[in-house]
């Protein structure tokens, strides 16, 4: 990875720019590094789901395992005001 990593870190959302870096190190903090995904090559996955035809990247992607997790994460957001949207499996079941 050669790529400048403040460019690479620095994600517009709205109309707002945020270096994400400290807010990823408190999610990893909760979950591992393991758990949260934040290159672009790695979020191409999450962009979308069966409707393909609407895509939209998100800025980073948390995988909590436990409800405490959940816990946690969201209140890093609510701190942060960084919203987020839950998200299952996708099948809608």
């Amino acid at each position: 990875m050669n790529r400048n990593l403040q460019e690479l870190h620095l994600v517009t959302v709205g109309h707002r720019q945020r270096n994400w870096r400290p807010i990823v190190r408190q999610f990893e903090a909760v979950v591992g590094k393991k758990g949260v995904v934040w290159t672009p090559e790695e979020l191409i996955v999450f962009e979308c789901d069966g409707l393909t035809s609407y895509r939209e990247r998100p800025a980073v992607v948390v995988l909590p395992k436990t409800t405490e997790e959940v816990a946690c994460i969201v209140g890093i957001c609510h701190s942060e005001n960084i919203p987020f949207v839950a998200r299952g499996s996708g099948t809608g079941l």
